[in-house]
């Protein structure tokens, strides 16, 4: 291989990386400079080609006109049109006992009254299985531009250059099992054998086999997509799952496309999907067996196994079952589990070329591929609530909107006003993220799932639509708290007289007094989070950068500081006991307590940030904290006496509640396996909704003692956040794809870049006192070093686990934090001061 040639190939497999790996960070950021990149690579590459005479290579690619010209449909077949066309060759053909009713390509309404026909039954599985023919004859890939050819396909793949990712075994059950990054090239070589191609095709020497399931292809391959299209069966609306509606899925506002490319004995087990599928056969022949939702408890799912949820996936190997493959050491079970597992009632079907399966959903399909394949799936998922939802979301808001009703037989009831609209506000979360979750992903507002097998592309930023939901609540509120205030004790709200009885008016005149001031940082609050909500729509928006953004909470904290300059101005701090004869009881910190609180505000939002980069981690801690802070003021409200400090933790309150119950309706569609994203705004929001109750609720220093877990995190993120070690953009979690287990992400070293001695030197300290894994080579120069987070540390400590149960004992961690912290405000606090505001004598 020539120089310029090993250029070549590092510069596609450093873009390609970033595709498959990364995600290109997104298609607004990276993705389509990557695709320009390649387009402009190709380009220079094919001129080259041909001025060095290389026919071979360049003749598949005609050089770039500066004039369109009209050919005719053999020319634009290309050069590969007279290449032999991959093997059709069958070891063997399973057959087809149940077969699946086949018909011709239908109208998108006939489609549409399919899906909403029942079963004739009436069982609740939902409409039939079909196989579709003639819906693909005129897609590109079936003409002119035929997939059957392997000289097409190098042609599409950059001479075979661009990688690929491909699963090496029989199945993904089989031990021996892997993955691997090759190039398109090497895949068609090693593991696909047509009967000729542009390049010597050999029998994989380990006889292996190679199979490229379940990529998104067309997003990393574009040329490819042009070859194929979308039906519009897959704008229909489909019915939800018919036995357990917690698995539908928000919908997609365009369908995704997944591509599976493999050679004759390829085999996917038995296994549910919980998307809505349409599955296009291109090349090549596919065995599909489906059992029904109602025989899951019969299916004997595989469980967990070595640390990966394999709860989709069946013991059962339908060849052994059937006597078509060998048995192995663990499969079918014994010969009357088999003789059962016979009787059970399924469908099958062989999809020939152009055919189209439209499945039954949650059905278990099993696929036997015989013969080389390329096979597309378009998913449609729902964005519909299921009849379950729909009918638990309507109790609850007709159970709040009632109880919103009766508090105005009293004096308002704010409290119960307020969890009555935080039930609402759960309502509305709950149903918009799944109406809205297409919407962003259309905007680009979306972003890859990097610790998964499968990559999909999921909405970002939905902690916007809590935020949005959020606000309108407390807006919402605003008269509940005051009710007493503008009806009950007033003619009519402000400084009118109190109408009294004429018994009364000997007593002279009595004026009632508007509570403006509680008013005042009622509406700052709401300022401020308004406020903080905008920055971090922008900065999920515009990805602003670390050092820019790391100030924007401070502005909007300026509304409820200037409340509190107003109405309250206290700044002065209780000195401890041993302290108090040199500095007194008190001692006033004057402009620094704004200052101090000034940072509390910034530092809220962002130690919850930056606690992140696993499913459901922003949104469980935010969750712990609120309660928490929930739990505090109840401790002031439950007194067996009236507290001084009650109204204060009234107003806590008042925030805290519609924020859990948006907060919860977030966490059901964000954890593990997340299918939203929260984005930048929720963490601002977050954060500035403990900042609002803790400075207005005047006990800032007890929201500080409950985010202990978020200061360690950013005092031990100091070395990267201050540049002393290297900081990559993200440091979540390695995900390990053969274990499916999250291990610490690392900083690599080089020897031309090596640390400064006294931050070597704190680093080798580190590792050795296990707070960092660190990793030397032989002349003890640095190699690598995992990422400083928390997250990262505990992996170091705690070994590979997987997302869920990471997320699990880190939520577990911020809990058992917190709880120290409040057994510190109220009780160890007590040694050092004369008592607690919460009314508790010390014993000193």
């Amino acid at each position: 291989m020539s120089t310029s040639e090993a250029t070549l190939d590092s510069m596609v497999k450093t873009l390609d990386l970033a595709l498959i790996l990364a995600g290109a960070a997104g298609e607004q950021r990276g993705r389509r400079w990557i695709d320009k990149s390649f387009s402009l690579l190709e380009d220079a590459w094919r001129i080259s080609k041909m001025d060095d005479g290389d026919t071979n290579s360049a003749g598949q690619y005609p050089r770039p006109q500066k004039r369109r010209r009209v050919l005719d449909e053999k020319a634009c077949a290309g050069p590969w049109e007279d290449t032999p066309s991959f093997s059709i060759t069958e070891a063997f053909t399973p057959p087809i006992k149940r077969p699946i009713r086949r018909t011709h390509a239908i109208s998108l309404e006939a489609f549409q009254a399919h899906m909403n026909t029942p079963r004739p039954d009436g069982s609740p599985r939902g409409p039939a299985p079909l196989v579709i023919f003639g819906l693909t004859d005129d897609w590109p890939a079936r003409t002119t531009r035929p997939w059957n050819k392997p000289a097409y396909l190098l042609s599409r793949t950059f001479d075979g250059k661009r990688l690929v990712p491909v699963e090496i075994g029989r199945s993904y059950v089989d031990d021996g099992w892997g993955q691997k990054i090759i190039s398109f090239g090497d895949f068609l070589h090693d593991y696909i054998d047509p009967s000729d191609s542009t390049q010597t095709v050999t029998s994989n020497p380990q006889n292996k086999t190679g199979y490229l399931a379940q990529h998104q292809l067309f997003t990393q391959l574009p040329r490819l997509r042009d070859d194929i299209l979308i039906p519009d069966y897959c704008y229909t609306a489909p019915p939800g799952h018919p036995t357990d509606p917690s698995q539908d899925q928000p919908e997609l506002d365009t369908p995704q496309l997944n591509a599976w490319f493999g050679p004759g004995g390829t085999i996917t087990p038995l296994h549910t999907d919980p998307y809505h599928n349409l599955l296009v056969q291109v090349v090549g022949r596919k065995y599909v067996r489906l059992y029904a939702p109602e025989e899951t408890a019969r299916m004997r799912a595989r469980g967990k196994e070595g640390g990966v949820e394999m709860g989709n996936t069946s013991e059962i190997d339908v060849g052994v079952l059937e006597g078509w493959d060998e048995k192995g050491e663990d499969d079918g079970g014994d010969d009357d589990g088999r003789e059962e597992l016979r009787q059970l009632p399924y469908v099958e079907c062989i999809l020939e070329p152009g055919d189209t399966l439209a499945g039954d959903y949650a059905r278990r399909p099993w696929t036997d591929n015989d013969t080389d394949i390329i096979t597309v799936t378009m998913t449609t998922p729902s964005t519909a609530l299921s009849r379950t939802e729909n009918l638990s979301l309507l109790a609850l808001t007709a159970a709040c909107v009632a109880i919103l009703a009766n508090t105005f037989q009293g004096d308002g009831e704010p409290l119960v006003a307020s969890l009555a609209l935080s039930g609402l506000a759960f309502s509305a979360t709950f149903a918009m993220i799944r109406w809205l979750g297409p919407t962003f992903i259309k905007s680009g507002l979306k972003g890859v799932d990097m610790s998964k097998h499968h990559k999909k592309e999921l909405p970002e930023c939905m902690g916007a639509i809590c935020a949005v939901v959020y606000l309108l609540v407390v807006i919402v509120f605003i008269p509940f708290p005051f009710y007493k205030d503008i009806v009950a004790a007033t003619s009519g709200g402000g400084n009118r007289d109190v109408v009294l009885e004429v018994e009364h008016l000997q007593q002279g005149r009595f004026l009632h007094r508007f509570p403006h001031s509680k008013l005042a940082s009622y509406l700052s609050a709401i300022i401020s989070l308004q406020s903080i909500t905008m920055l971090g729509i922008g900065d999920d928006l515009f990805d602003i950068r670390w050092r820019h953004k790391f100030f924007i909470p401070a502005f909007a904290s300026i509304p409820l500081l200037v409340v509190y300059f107003v109405d309250f101005d206290v700044t002065s701090i209780v000195i401890p006991i041993p302290l108090q004869p040199y500095l007194g009881e008190l001692f006033d910190l004057g402009v620094l307590y704004y200052v101090y609180m000034a940072c509390v505000a910034i530092f809220s939002p962002n130690s919850i940030n930056i606690l992140a980069g696993i499913n459901g981690i922003e949104v469980s801690q935010s969750i712990v904290i609120a309660l928490l802070l929930a739990f505090n003021d109840c401790l002031y409200l439950l007194t067996p006496y009236p507290h001084p400090a009650t109204d204060s933790h009234l107003f806590s309150l008042y925030f805290l509640l519609p924020f859990l119950g948006v907060s919860f309706a977030l966490l059901w569609y964000n954890w593990y396996p997340a299918r939203v994203f929260v984005g930048d705004t929720y963490c601002y929001f977050a954060g500035m909704v403990f900042v609002v109750v803790s400075i207005l609720g005047h006990f800032s220093k007890t929201l500080i003692l409950l985010l202990i877990p978020q200061g360690v995190n950013f005092v031990y993120s100091v070395p990267q956040l201050f540049g002393l070690v290297p900081c990559p953009r993200h440091r979540l979690p390695r995900f390990n794809a053969r274990t499916g287990l999250l291990e610490p992400s690392i900083t690599p070293w080089t020897p031309e870049r090596q640390p400064k001695r006294p931050v070597a030197w704190a680093l080798k300290l580190l590792g050795k006192l296990r707070l960092l894994q660190v990793t030397l080579d032989d002349k003890g120069n640095f190699v690598e070093t995992s990422n400083f987070t928390i997250i990262n540390l505990w992996l170091v400590w705690r070994g590979p686990l997987r997302e869920d149960r990471l997320a699990w004992e880190l939520t577990a961690v911020q809990a058992v934090f917190g709880l120290f912290g409040l057994f510190v405000r109220h009780r160890l606090a007590l040694l050092v001061f004369k008592e607690d505001n919460w009314g508790i004598t010390g014993s000193v």
